[in-house]
Order: structure tokens, then C-alpha cells, then sequence
């Protein structure tokens, strides 16, 4: 079936996140031209029902939203400045260049923006985003999960992997930050060392800073689509696979076929982030993206770099599995650092360690920990 495509003028295009994604893409906001998808990689989250509520297939019917960029303009004028998430680009962009104007409005507002791609399309906007990176700051991730040939039967209509790592070194020969998101990693397909080292060799040759690495998340009917392409390709994998995404659940071992939840076993998860930093290590990457302070206002940076540690902090304690009230803890600590007006450095000087103490989410450990954070930022 070939893909259609429905022109449509929505009312809103900008999100606006209650937090912004801390120690992953940095973004709060986002804004995307299109509904859906033409690429149609099977393994997408779009095709869980809670992201995409719409009674059609994500990568048959495509809306186009012709007035994103005028919508864009308005919406971005009303709210403080910050990372803002564009994409993506869809092959059609060629003819509606929706997400280059777009990328123009960021330019011209002073709005940093992170893109995650598949496409190397973005080339031909590579003179804007120079323009935002030298105004205020510009990223681009790849999506790349596997150069391995069985990608085909996950990416049908994607571009090739290696268009991605060409794209990948022109961006960075550009001076802008690049990495890859080795996002989804297939359990049991993809997840192991030889895979993951491949892509973050790779992504080191291409000028790539960092490889961030995430299990994949299933979900209705994502879930039943995702076995039915285990089963014709790697049937050995079925029973596995509905074992990792089940059992970790109290009291679903006992049943013959228990519910396939959305997320595979924490320890699972945490393995897997341990592997892909151990890798990173090795070729002087990254597993994280290093979020820019630069583009904040002078007497909040110090803000956000307590709140980096604190996120940094969250992320690290899920690897290691801790307890999740541990891990809450310092989300939240965090997310309240994150979203200060006021400067905290003022806040010690004028209140010392009490101030601290009376910020929200914040107890003793975590206040001494920040005091010592604050030090080293000065």
C-alpha cells in the first residue's frame, strides 16, 4: 500500500513536558511536523496504541501539519527558552520542507533544538542548524541499532545504516554534537557485545561523541506484532522474550502463558546500560549526552549543573539496581533543582545549609551532596 498523505492545520504543535528528560535527550519540549511515520520500523513504540490513538496504520496515513511553522513561532515566543526536539524527517519533507522552517523559527528565537534521526535528509538543513549551534546549541543522534544485514526485516523502509554514519561525520566535521542512540536494543537479537561494540566503534570513526543505549518497550498491540515477527524469524526467541517481559512481574511465572508486560526485567535493563558504558569507555565515548549549560541564564547554571549530577546520580543508581525509592529520591531532587528560579548559590549564602533543607524533595544526604556539587562548580 502506498503511503498517503493528508494535509491538515492543527490548533497547537508544540509539547511542553512537565520535566525536561533529564540524563537522556535534555529536551522539554518537541515539535514534529508529521503524524506518523513512512518508514514503519516494526519494532516502533508509535505502534503501541498509548502513543499513537489514532484507528489507522502510523506508517500508511501520514498528516502533515502545513501551519507547524507558524504555530511554532507563536507557541515558542510564550514560553522560556530550552532544548526543543524537532523531527522527523519523513520523505515528503523534500517537497513540504516543514522541518527546515521550523528549523529556521529556532534560529531565529535563539531555541536550541536536539534531533533524533534515521534520516540523512537532515543534510540539506545542515546550514541552519550551524546557525542554532553557533547561537545558542545543536544536536543530532542517530538511530542506530545494528549494521547486521537482519536490520532489513526491522527497517524495511528506513535509509541504510551507513547513509546514517555519513550523515553523522558531516555533522561533526560541522562542529555540532553527534552521537547514536542504540535505541531499541532487540533482546536476545541485538544486545550482544559484538553488535554493541560494532556501533560504538563506528559511531568513535564517525566524530560521534556518545552512544546512549535503551531497551525496547512494548505494548498493544506493538506486543502481539513484535512476537508475530519472532515467530517467523526467530522462533526460538518467542518463548525468551515473553519470559523477559513477564516473569520479573510478581506471581506471572505461575501462569501458563503469563501477560507480556511493556518493559523487559529491571536487571535486564541495567545489564544492558552497564554493557554499553563499558564499551563506551573503551573508545573514549560517552554513554551519556552532556547537556549544554551555556544556554541557560548565568545565575541559574549552577542549578542546572547540580541538577545534571542529580539526574547523572539517578541513572547510575538504575544500573546498579538500587532500591526504587532510592532512585525516586534523586529524580525528584532533582526534577526540584531543575525547575528553580532562584539561584541556589543565593539561597546558600542567604539561608546556608537550612536553605537547603527547605527545598522540596530534598533531605540531608542529598543536601550535603549538593553543597559539595556547588563547590566544585565554583
Amino acid at each position: 500500500m502506498c503511503t498517503q498523505y493528508i494535509e491538515y492545520k492543527p490548533r497547537r504543535v508544540l509539547n511542553v513536558y512537565k520535566h525536561c528528560d533529564g540524563a537522556w535527550f535534555w529536551n522539554r519540549y518537541s515539535a514534529n511536523p508529521y503524524v506518523g511515520c513512512e518508514y514503519g520500523c516494526e519494532y516502533c513504540y508509535f505502534r503501541a496504541k498509548r502513543y499513537f490513538r489514532f484507528d489507522w496504520d502510523f506508517s500508511e496515513v501520514i498528516k502533515v501539519k502545513v501551519n507547524a511553522p507558524i504555530l511554532l513561532r507563536k507557541e515558542l515566543s510564550k514560553v522560556k527558552k530550552d532544548i526543543t526536539m524537532l523531527g522527523f524527517y519523513q520523505p515528503v519533507e523534500v517537497k513540504y520542507r516543514l522541518i527546515r522552517s521550523m528549523l529556521e523559527v529556532c534560529a531565529e528565537l535563539g531555541f536550541p533544538v536536539h534531533m533524533n534521526e534515521k534520516s540523512d535528509l537532515i543534510l540539506r538543513d545542515l546550514d541552519v542548524l550551524k546557525e542554532i549551534n553557533e547561537r545558542s546549541w545543536a544536536c543530532v543522534t542517530f538511530s542506530i541499532i545494528t549494521k547486521r544485514k537482519s536490520l532489513r526485516i526491522w527497517e524495511p523502509k528506513a535509509p541504510s545504516v551507513e547513509k546514517r554514519f555519513e550523515a553523522m561525520k558531516e555533522i561533526s566535521g560541522a562542529g555540532i554534537t553527534t552521537g547514536t542512540a542504540l535505541i531499541p536494543v532487540l533482546p536476545f537479537i541485538y544486545d550482544d557485545d559484538e553488535n554493541i561494540e560494532e556501533i560504538v566503534r563506528e559511531t568513535a570513526e564517525s566524530g560521534g561523541k556518545y552512544v546512549i543505549g535503551g531497551s525496547l518497550t512494548l505494548g498493544s498491540p506493538l506486543t502481539e506484532h513484535y512476537l508475530s515477527i519472532l515467530r517467523e524469524n526467530w522462533p526460538d526467541l518467542v518463548e525468551p522474550t515473553v519470559k523477559l517481559f513477564s516473569s520479573w512481574k510478581k506471581g506471572r511465572e505461575k501462569a501458563d502463558y503469563p501477560k507480556v508486560g511493556d518493559v523487559p526485567d529491571p536487571a535486564y535493563q541495567a545489564k544492558l546500560g552497564r554493557k554499553v558504558k563499558e564499551i563506551c569507555e573503551r573508545y573514549g565515548l560517552s554513554d551519556r549526552i552532556e547537556r549544554p549549560l551555556h544556554i541557560y541564564p548565568p545565575e541559574i547554571r549552577s542549578n542546572k549543573a547540580v541538577a545534571n549530577y542529580l539526574f547523572e546520580r539517578t541513572y547510575r543508581l538504575e544500573l546498579e539496581g538500587a532500591p526504587p525509592h532510592k532512585i525516586w529520591a534523586y529524580r525528584k531532587a532533582a526534577w526540584t533543582i531543575d525547575e528553580m528560579e532562584i539561584s541556589l548559590k543565593n539561597l546558600l549564602d542567604e539561608r546556608g545549609f537550612d536553605g537547603l533543607l527547605s527545598l522540596p524533595n530534598v533531605g540531608k544526604k542529598i543536601a550535603k551532596e549538593i553543597l559539595q556539587v556547588l563547590k566544585e562548580v565554583d
